[in-house]
């Protein structure tokens, strides 16, 4: 209900606006090997956490900046650094 009132995203930006450290994680078995091999299929990895770095909302996008501290990896889907969601204005409003 959280979720679907957007209660929830006001609680996350009020709480980074306050410097509060913030993370989250994802569901799921983590798929770590022995050697550092995971299986991305460009999503979040199951059995994760993540540090929240920033909670922004930008042209009405809710965005969050997130980081995996174990990740050997960088993120190549929408919204990573290279793709085409960040236009030249959503870059200039973050």
């Amino acid at each position: 209900m959280l979720l679907e009132s957007g209660e929830f995203w006001k609680l996350m930006k009020r709480y980074d606006d306050e410097g509060f450290l913030l993370s989250g994680s994802t569901p799921g078995e983590e798929r770590w090997n022995d050697s550092n091999d995971h299986e991305n299929d460009g999503n979040l990895l199951p059995g994760h956490s993540y540090s929240v770095i920033q909670v922004r909302e930008v042209q009405s996008h809710k965005l969050l900046n997130i980081r995996n501290p174990w990740g050997n990896f960088e993120w190549t889907g929408r919204w990573s650094d290279n793709s085409p969601e960040w236009t030249e204005q959503i870059k200039e409003d973050v």
